[in-house]
């Protein structure tokens, strides 16, 4: 199986169409951008390990098999085609060590009773080029958003670069989501293709942002604030989901309102989005334990709330779901 590009593959492949990544969707919606038509391409691999993630089948950097206990009957079947015998029947079910699983995808095919699929797979960045070209409407002619997500593009640099020049070679439009946490180096690239950036911000407090995503938040507010200062031709939109119990407290968007203030622009737009969970089937899927308990989504009146502080420490532009510039 060939390995994901290291993240510090820097610009040596950038030209490189042949260059391979790991995605784990193309899909013809998201959060993103506009009003334009778009397509979205989900990049494998991440920097950070939030909590509440989502997606967490996105954390990785390589293929992995999702697994629906309540399918599996217990046939075996996915025992004698493991190539690396990672699987075992443990009393009517199968289990699959992580550790040794190599995200081959042997096992899936063959399931009877269809209890496995594999998230992720490793691509030239011309075929992803390629399949969006496809799906965009046939006499639609040149236009529309490709928005780059993750996961974290900027975790397989060259590769994301290949897919950004490839899609402006095309004519298209280009976003890319971001927790910022990348090495600078290794955006660079990127940026010279790429129209938009959104820019997600988790927590203030550093020590609780690492205890949440496990990592400190340094690297990524420095780099958002070398990116909104020396790359001033590239409009950036700072996105935060709002995480009831962990990072919607008064004090941490206070501390938001006067980052943005204070090292950015009062005119920097700052769209919140309300958490909606579902990851907790993905973690099961994963046949992972998650100590991140159900939280509620958050009320439009919490949202209005949050909304007024970052309001009142001078930000301009904070944008709602549903408002005229969501």
């Amino acid at each position: 199986m060939t390995p994901p590009p290291s993240i510090l593959d820097g610009f040596a492949q950038t030209a490189n169409e042949d260059v391979k990544g790991c995605i784990f969707a193309i899909r013809g919606d998201s959060m993103a951008s506009g009003h334009d038509e778009q397509i979205t391409v989900f990049l494998k691999g991440c920097f950070l390990s939030c909590v509440w993630c989502e997606d967490p089948e996105s954390q990785s950097a390589r293929p992995e098999i999702l697994f629906d206990a309540v399918r599996c009957t217990g046939c075996g079947v996915c025992e004698s085609l493991c190539p690396v015998n990672a699987i075992n029947m443990k009393g009517e079910k199968a289990a699959t060590d992580r550790n040794i699983c190599t995200g081959c995808g042997e096992c899936v095919e063959d399931c009877p009773a269809q209890a496995r699929t594999v998230a992720g797979m490793y691509v030239r960045a011309t075929r992803v080029a390629r399949e969006i070209n496809r799906r965009f409407a046939p006499g639609r002619g040149r236009g529309g958003t490709v928005v780059l997500s993750g996961g974290e593009p900027f975790y397989q640099p060259a590769f994301s670069a290949n897919i950004l020049r490839l899609c402006k070679k095309s004519g298209f439009k280009t976003v890319v989501e971001t927790c910022g946490h990348a090495p600078w180096e290794t955006m660079g690239e990127s940026l010279r293709f790429t129209d938009r950036i959104i820019y997600d911000l988790k927590h203030m407090d550093p020590d609780e942002h690492e205890r949440l995503t496990g990592v400190p938040n340094g690297r990524i507010l420095e780099n958002l604030i070398r990116l909104w200062h020396d790359e001033r031709h590239l409009p950036v939109s700072i996105r935060m989901a709002v995480i009831p119990g962990c990072n919607d407290s008064d004090k941490n968007m206070e501390a938001v309102g006067d980052f943005v203030v204070r090292e950015l622009d009062p005119l920097a737009e700052i769209h919140l989005l309300p958490y909606r969970g579902g990851r907790d089937g993905k973690m099961a899927r994963l046949e992972r334990i998650t100590a991140f308990p159900p939280v509620e989504v958050p009320t439009e009146r919490h949202m209005e709330h949050l909304k007024t502080l970052l309001e009142a420490r001078g930000v301009k532009k904070v944008i709602l779901p549903g408002s005229n510039r969501d």
